[in-house]
């Protein structure tokens, strides 16, 4: 009996010695899975200070992301039959069916946006700043989150007509923000999913809003401390060719540009297969900057 009692307390020693051994396990798990993860205090934040439409590198082939998961071919319902690009490293499914717009915009006279925008960034009504939070620094990183803002305020311009570097902005109260989680910096790159971006152009008196769903954003750090990178998203098909179809003064414009959008639609079908987004991507450079709550 005696050693039946002396078993039975050795089987429990070494099942409770299994349990803390488990416990140890899991507490080192979880300290390495946040080795990565920065102090939520933690922040980066830029200013953009230019956008341009991304353009084909080669036929077929321009930098930006696959927004709704689908390789689309031509011909393919999914994609309203736009085919999908190609990365420069070879990804398949990219999506940016504007791209192909953007010759033909600029050969009637639509081209002007690029330098609206420009223009409305260096005004300062166009201030997008962009804040990581949860960085570890000078590192690697697989869980920074991301805030999406509008400045206010002019920006001090440097000689060559650019926002200069480390100033510190206000963020306007009166316009949306927006946050997206699950980021991660790997080899001097950040990339994220979840983007929303509001960005409003002005052409002559009116504004069109070019609101970005479901958007990606990357970049990567540059020696001097800027960075470059691409953003894209889908915008309202339908929204988007309201507001040019409301346009005065610009010609016969306001009656070619939103059949043509319609048409370029490739992104979400609806219940009748109609594409409802039209996917649109920038080119992007940004500066540090500090952000005020």
């Amino acid at each position: 009996m005696r050693i039946q009692n002396i078993a039975c307390w050795m089987l429990l020693a070494a099942s409770l010695s299994g349990c803390d051994r488990d416990e140890e396990t899991s507490d080192d798990a979880a300290t390495a899975g946040t080795e990565e993860c920065g102090d939520p205090e933690d922040t980066l934040a830029f200013v953009v200070t230019s956008m341009a439409f991304t353009r084909e590198q080669s036929p077929g082939v321009l930098a930006g992301f696959d927004l709704d998961g689908i390789e689309s071919a031509l011909g393919d319902a999914q994609g309203c039959g736009h085919e999908d690009y190609a990365g420069p490293d070879g990804t398949a499914g990219i999506d940016n069916a504007f791209a192909a717009l953007v010759d033909v915009l600029e050969s009637i006279g639509a081209g002007a946006v690029e330098g609206l925008i420009e223009d409305a960034i260096n005004s300062g009504e166009l201030l997008i700043l962009l804040e990581l939070e949860a960085v570890e620094a000078g590192g690697d990183d697989s869980c920074v989150d991301m805030s999406v803002y509008r400045g206010e305020g002019i920006p001090l311009l440097d000689t060559n007509g650019n926002i200069q570097m480390d100033q510190t902005f206000a963020v306007d109260p009166e316009q949306d923000s927006s946050s997206a989680e699950g980021g991660a910096i790997s080899d001097g790159v950040f990339e994220i999913n979840g983007v929303q971006v509001h960005l409003p152009v002005q052409i002559l008196d009116e504004f069109l809003e070019f609101d970005l769903e479901g958007g990606a954003i990357r970049f990567a750090w540059q020696e001097d401390g800027t960075v470059a990178g691409q953003l894209a998203g889908g915008v309202s098909v339908g929204s988007l060719a309201g507001q040019i179809g409301a346009i005065g003064d610009i010609g016969g414009l306001q009656d070619v540009v939103p059949p043509l959008l319609e048409q370029a639609a490739d992104l979400w079908p609806d219940e009748s297969g109609a594409c409802t987004h039209l996917s649109i991507g920038f080119d992007i450079t940004g500066r540090p900057a500090f952000v005020l709550p």
